[in-house]
C-alpha cells in the first residue's frame, strides 16, 4: 500500500499533521517537552543533545527500532537541498481535511513524505531544524504500530495506537511531561 493510502486509512479525514491529529484523536494524544522547565528552544550544544535525545527515546518506544516508518513533511516555499532527493510530493493530503480554516492555512504548502527504517540518530539533521522553529512540520507514522509521533520546537505529540496505551507511555516519560491540565 502506498504512504498516502496508508495514512487515509488510518486517520480518514486528517492530513499528517499534530495539531490537527490532536483534535481528532485527542484521547490518544500526549505532549513531552524538550528540556527541562518547557524551555522552548535549544541555544547551547548541551542543550541540543537533550532535545536529540529526547527525540530519539520516545520515538524509538512509539515507532519501535528497525520499523519501516513514512516521514511526513510541510514545507513554505522552495524546496531546500535537504528535503530535496528522496522526498515524493503528497500535497493533496493537506486537502483531506475538512475544515475550511486548515484547508486555507495550508495554500502554497507543499507536503512531502519519505519512507525509511527508523533507528535513532537517523532523522537528527531533521530534528535540529524542528527543535529550532526552521521547518513548518514533521510527522513521523509507523503503519505497523500506527503510533504517529510530531517533534516541533519545544517538544514533542505523540499519538498512541489506541486510547488504553496513552497512561503507559505517560508513565514512563513522567519527568518531560507538561505540567500544565491541559497537557500543552
Amino acid at each position: 500500500m502506498n504512504p498516502c493510502d496508508e495514512w487515509s486509512q488510518a486517520f480518514p479525514g486528517s492530513p499528517p499533521i499534530g495539531r490537527i491529529l490532536r483534535e481528532v484523536i485527542h484521547d490518544r494524544w500526549v505532549r513531552f517537552h524538550c528540556l527541562p522547565q518547557g524551555q522552548r528552544t535549544p541555544t547551547q550544544p548541551a542543550q541540543f543533545e537533550e532535545v536529540l535525545h529526547r527525540y530519539n527515546v520516545i520515538a524509538s518506544v512509539m515507532l519501535g527500532i528497525g520499523a519501516q516508518v513514512t516521514a511526513w513533511l510541510i514545507h513554505y516555499g522552495p524546496i531546500s537541498k535537504i528535503h530535496a532527493g528522496s522526498w515524493c510530493e503528497a500535497t493533496e493530503l493537506l486537502r483531506c481535511t475538512e475544515s475550511d480554516t486548515w484547508r486555507e492555512e495550508f495554500e502554497g504548502a507543499t507536503l512531502l513524505y519519505l519512507r525509511a527504517q527508523w533507528c535513532p540518530g537517523a532523522f537528527d539533521t531533521t530534528f535540529k531544524l524542528m527543535a529550532t522553529g526552521d521547518l513548518a512540520s514533521l510527522t513521523l507514522f509507523s503503519p505497523a504500530t500506527l503510533s504517529v509521533f510530531c517533534p516541533y520546537e519545544g517538544g514533542m505529540d505523540v499519538f498512541t495506537r489506541e486510547a488504553s496505551l496513552k497512561g503507559a507511555i505517560k508513565t514512563l516519560f513522567s519527568e518531560w511531561l507538561s505540567e500544565l491540565p491541559s497537557g500543552l
